[in-house]
């Protein structure tokens, strides 16, 4: 693929990123989902209980969180790989010298994606703040209202922060297979 020459070509290149990161996640979702019910349920918890419980088992939940969202962000590099054995040609190097490559000649895509991301997650973040607001909190968590904070972080730990960890690794999957 030649250099991107305008900003035109760049924001048209990124915009195709968020229908693949969409079918992916649709392809996926059964296992996306099993991998991020434990961190719902987990935040679930401790809005809950989480003052109460020992600081041990609230280290070990969190821990438990992070596991599966490495175990998450290594499941999407397998589907990817699974999907498509560019990612895989020429190994760690090839792929190094790939992603450098991409940055160098197109890094008005990589602009385009950083701000389209940034409003996609933004725009995200405020309407789930708003609906915090109107059950009376200022942030999740903070609502007073277990409901209201349960649902945020069901939300967020199940469809926002799994579709986002598709979205940057999709950024990465274009960077070495864009030819």
């Amino acid at each position: 693929m030649p250099p991107t020459a305008t900003w035109a070509e760049a924001t048209s290149t990124a915009l195709h990123l968020p229908q693949w990161a969409l079918s992916f996640y649709g392809r996926h979702v059964l296992a996306i989902s099993a991998l991020a019910i434990v961190p719902t349920i987990q935040r679930g918890v401790y809005v809950v209980a989480g003052q109460s419980l020992p600081d041990l088992v609230n280290a070990v939940l969190d821990l438990i969180t992070f596991l599966c969202r490495m175990a998450l962000f290594a499941l999407i590099i397998k589907f990817m790989y699974d999907e498509d054995r560019r990612l895989g040609a020429g190994g760690w190097r090839g792929a190094w010298s790939k992603i450098t490559a991409y940055a160098h000649d197109h890094w008005q895509v990589l602009v385009i994606h950083l701000v389209l991301f940034s409003v996609v997650f933004g725009l995200l973040n405020l309407v789930m703040n708003a609906a915090i607001g109107a059950f009376g909190g200022n942030q999740a968590g903070d609502s007073g209202n277990v409901a209201a904070d349960l649902t945020t972080f069901t939300v967020r730990n199940a469809l926002i922060i799994p579709f986002a960890t598709v979205w940057l690794c999709g950024i990465v999957r274009q960077m070495i297979v864009s030819e």
